[in-house]
């Protein structure tokens, strides 16, 4: 007796759908358990799915950073996080913070005050918006749009040195041209 195979996948329904299947409609607010992938894919890319875990601080920060900085950095940290980032400068508020992305812990802030100058084995740099920014900034278009790689970031740092010294050297006449000789 032949098996129909749509009607074996009909009975693994919703986990797996023969193809040209209608789609199964969910409810928008359902738990995120219930939740198709078309719909959770968009509420990552719109910045609205937050994990809502803690930022911890393992360093002196002066000023302490408030409860709403910590809420931020917490829904930069998630979108850093998807994106496979292990370590990142969180630049929040005029701030750069090093931050243990997995474990949300930051554990140094590098100013002009603090004895860390530079850092090492960091693989992403992410602006944090400002809760005064504007609300299309605040949101990117998609994940990882606000990450920026540490080789890309030398990159651009070198790039911006280079234009910078060459913009130093040239002489100030030489730039402008005499029409009456």
């Amino acid at each position: 007796m032949p098996i129909d195979p749509a009607q074996l996948l009909r009975r693994l329904e919703p986990a797996v759908r023969p193809k040209g299947a209608g789609a199964v409609h969910r409810n928008p607010h359902a738990p995120i358990e219930q939740r198709d992938f078309d719909s959770l894919l968009k509420l990552v890319s719109t910045g609205e799915l937050h994990t809502d875990r803690p930022v911890l601080c393992e360093c002196d920060l002066e000023p302490p950073l408030d409860e709403a900085q910590l809420g931020r950095l917490g829904s930069a940290a998630d979108q850093a996080e998807s994106e496979g980032a292990n370590r990142a400068v969180m630049i929040i508020d005029g701030r750069a913070l090093v931050m243990d992305v997995p474990l949300r812990v930051i554990d140094t802030e590098v100013s002009a005050r603090s004895s860390a100058k530079s850092f090492t084995h960091v693989d992403a740099a992410v602006y944090v918006a400002g809760a005064d920014d504007d609300a299309d900034a605040a949101l990117p278009p998609f994940p990882g749009s606000g990450l920026v790689p540490g080789a890309v970031a030398q990159q651009l740092e070198r790039a911006l040195l280079l234009e910078n010294s060459a913009a130093a050297t040239v002489p100030q006449d030489a730039t402008m041209t005499d029409t009456n000789s």
